[in-house]
């Protein structure tokens, strides 16, 4: 069995698979696994000021309700009506929404709730599993939290759908050998990755992949941003798509199943078009059995394969080291985990880890059945500003209640107006730390021209005085003679904040 390398982009999954054999001869696809997702945050502030009271008043939009309901009755009530005709027709198909989503549902729009419960009451839904705030704590080191997550989001499923999901969605987040595992011992049967740029790389969606001992399904995202994205635009070569087209498309691809992922939220109205993809959904079921194609669900196509014989896992380096974050990613990823270790209440920051954060902060996102998104990199950076300055208020207000409120003082993120910015006389160095452990990373690679400036200027100690608030590591950083010794100094003073929360 030929072995197939993935190299991935922000969004694919990395890592050495090996393709299951084709158990069709070659006919066609001769399946189709359709997994509609509802996912919608608790949306952060972009005009986050810190003021006194509770931090989730100033960290979230106060019109995020507003919002939620405009969503709801623009895309959500659509899509139930249309899972419901699939339902009464015997038409399969899976849903994945996070628990966020749920809880939204539950408290702002209860009847839009019911019809979402009625629509997965008949057991034709396979309920998927992910992590409850669709969140990005898959990438920490440490999978306690991404654990915990995923333990949070079976519950609900089980107390909506009357059993615990099989199979998980990555939802864009890679997956790495060590998520993998701990998500074997939750019992899943396997994960669904998104393919994006996977035909390049020697996959194809129309196969089942098995990677760290984990059968994985992959998502079609052309023909999924068929339907959720290019469906809708005259200027597009292919319109309008029939569904009777579609199915040919998908009929005539290789491979055993094509995985659809579909957005609920594309159900949205679009420039007075917003019956195109309803009508279209409600007759695709016709035109797929027309063309030979049965809908099925994920743990169906997995189940199928343990009667397949299977080669030895092979795994290559970890998904979770190869993703192309920006620096503001990394930063905010870097300073999320951080606070993950220390918080005494973890509710607010659990909002904050959702993907759709992250995904702000960068110009390009979306697709894979999602809607594309494109900003400008000050929109972006401005995703970024708020969502650090949200982060660090939390810790700010949470520094009372921690095990050490001195050690917590030195650990926890600054926001942007407040950064260490590393510059040289010159010119600035275009990177910024927004802790001191940053600060520690960043003298590893910094210029030595940028080093020595800010040493003659006191820049580090004072930095470290004034705004982390460690004078005593402060006067320590004065007397280094050089970067080596100023990141000696600060990783001991971290090892040691780290042993006083412990």
């Amino acid at each position: 069995m030929d072995s197939v390398p993935v190299y991935g982009g922000e969004n694919l999954n990395m890592g050495l698979y090996n393709t299951m054999p084709m158990r069709n001869g070659g006919a066609g696809v001769a399946r189709v696994c359709f997994v509609f997702s509802m996912h919608h945050p608790y949306p952060v502030n972009t005009d986050f000021h810190p003021r006194s009271g509770d931090p989730e008043e100033c960290s979230f939009d106060r019109d995020g309700r507003d919002r939620f309901l405009q969503l709801v009755a623009g895309a959500y009530l659509p899509a139930f009506e249309i899972l419901q005709t699939w339902r009464d027709r015997g038409v399969p198909c899976s849903m994945s929404c996070s628990g966020t989503t749920v809880e939204q549902l539950e408290r702002w729009a209860p009847e839009a709730y019911d019809l979402f419960r009625d629509c997965i009451a008949a057991g034709r839904t396979e309920l998927i599993a992910g992590t409850y705030y669709q969140s990005v704590v898959g990438l920490f080191s440490d999978q306690d939290e991404f654990l915990e997550q995923v333990g949070m989001h079976l519950g609900l499923m089980e107390t909506l759908g009357g059993e615990k999901p099989r199979i998980f969605d990555s939802a864009g987040v890679p997956l790495s050998p060590v998520m993998a595992a701990s998500l074997r011992t939750t019992g899943m049967r396997g994960a669904y990755i998104e393919g994006r740029g996977a035909t390049s790389a020697g996959m194809d969606p129309g196969f089942v992949y098995r990677y760290a001992g984990l059968p994985v399904l992959v998502k079609h995202c052309p023909l999924s941003d068929d339907i959720t994205e290019r469906l809708h635009h005259p200027g597009w070569d292919r319109y309008p798509l029939t569904p009777d087209t579609f199915a040919g498309w998908i009929a005539s691809s290789p491979g055993d199943c094509i995985h659809l992922s579909i957005d609920l939220a594309a159900f949205r109205t679009r420039g007075g078009r917003e019956h195109t993809l309803q009508e279209f959904m409600r007759s695709l079921p016709e035109a797929l059995a027309d063309h030979g194609i049965t809908p099925t669900t994920p743990s169906v196509v997995v189940d199928a394969l343990a009667d397949t014989p299977g080669s030895a896992d092979e795994t290559w380096g970890d998904a979770s080291s190869i993703w192309e974050k920006n620096m503001f990613q990394q930063s905010a990823l870097d300073a999320l985990e951080c606070a993950g270790r220390w918080l005494p209440d973890k509710r607010i920051w659990r909002r904050l880890s959702a993907t759709d954060h992250f995904h702000a902060m960068t110009m390009h996102s979306g697709g894979c059945g999602r809607a594309y998104r494109q900003v400008s990199q000050q929109e972006a950076f401005d995703s970024f500003t708020a969502f650090m300055r949200a982060l660090s208020h939390l810790e700010e207000a949470s520094l009372p209640a921690a095990a050490s409120k001195d050690a917590a003082r030195t650990l926890r993120s600054i926001p942007p107006e407040a950064a260490f910015h590393f510059s040289s006389k010159e010119r600035s160095a275009g990177y910024s730390a927004y802790s001191l452990q940053e600060l520690s990373d960043m003298l590893e690679f910094a210029p030595e021209e940028a080093i020595a400036y800010h040493r003659e200027r006191d820049d580090f100690a004072r930095w470290i005085s004034d705004v982390i608030g460690d004078t005593r590591l402060g006067a320590i950083a004065r007397d280094c003679t050089n970067r080596d010794e100023l990141r000696t100094a600060i990783q001991n003073r971290i090892r040691e904040s780290w042993d006083r929360l412990r």
